[in-house]
């Protein structure tokens, strides 16, 4: 598993952390599924985006954990797929 090939700069093994993250990642999901249609599209205000929805705030937080998970595959050299 890919948590199993990270180091961080002190050479220290960092699986934990990605354990915790998928984790974490799991429970955001199981929690996501209970809202209903008006709580995707209920307003909220982000601090840097402005006026925006939950759905648009899930999206953005998707996408930049997404950019994450492809820097660690490419600090890998591929390797964890």
């Amino acid at each position: 598993m890919i948590a199993t090939l990270l180091i961080d700069l002190d050479n220290t093994l960092i699986g934990n952390d990605m354990e915790d993250f998928i984790q974490d990642r799991k429970r955001s999901i199981i929690h996501l599924t209970t809202l209903s249609t008006e709580d995707w599209s209920r307003s909220t205000r982000h601090s840097l985006f402005g006026p925006t929805t939950l759905a648009e705030v899930v999206n953005i937080a998707t996408e930049h954990d997404l950019i994450h998970l492809a820097q660690m595959r490419s600090a890998l050299g591929g390797k964890g797929d």
